[in-house]
């Protein structure tokens, strides 16, 4: 009898997960850095995003162009408004660190850090399939060993602009 109660509470336990759909797996672009995202439900207003990608930043300086490639990776922290729709899905907001380190061919390393706030929304079609934008603004941290002037002087803040494909399970 007890053996029975536990495979019906797992089975109970494990089918109500799957349909929950507390997990999207997502191919991002946000300003600076393409990647692969993870967005988590942590519960039906509150969810945790990751993202880590390839960064590329294309720079010139008296005339010489140069290219900067390396790594991007993006955390958020996001909170849902509607209670109507399905976990993580419609408008959000919610406080984002982005980082983006890279190098160029002349082995000058440009490293971008950004905290900030971003609201968007995201559809889940019935096919599971996802589809989000976001926009926001936060700090700009620049360390860079090139030229300050590749940069946009007096520049306070960074943009925070990317749109996703995903698929929720």
């Amino acid at each position: 009898m007890l053996k029975k109660s536990f495979l019906t509470t797992l089975c109970i336990w494990v089918f109500s997960s799957i349909y929950a759909q507390d997990n999207i797996l997502k191919a991002s672009a946000l300003i600076g850095d393409v990647g692969v995202q993870y967005e988590r439900a942590l519960n039906d207003h509150f969810s945790l995003v990751g993202q880590l990608g390839f960064a590329r930043l294309a720079n010139s300086s008296n005339s010489v162009e140069t290219v900067s490639t390396g790594f991007g990776y993006y955390l958020e922290g996001r909170y849902y408004f509607s209670s109507n729709d399905a976990r993580m899905e419609g408008w959000h907001v919610g406080a984002f660190y982005n980082a983006i380190n890279t190098e160029s061919s002349d082995n000058f390393e440009t490293n971008i850090a950004s905290i900030g706030l971003a609201t968007g929304y995201q559809w889940i079609f019935d096919s599971n399939i996802t589809f989000g934008l976001v926009a926001g603004a936060g700090t700009y941290d620049l360390d860079s060993e090139q030229d300050r002037g590749l940069f946009i002087d007096g520049l306070t803040f960074w943009p925070h602009l990317g749109l996703n494909l995903g698929y929720s399970f």
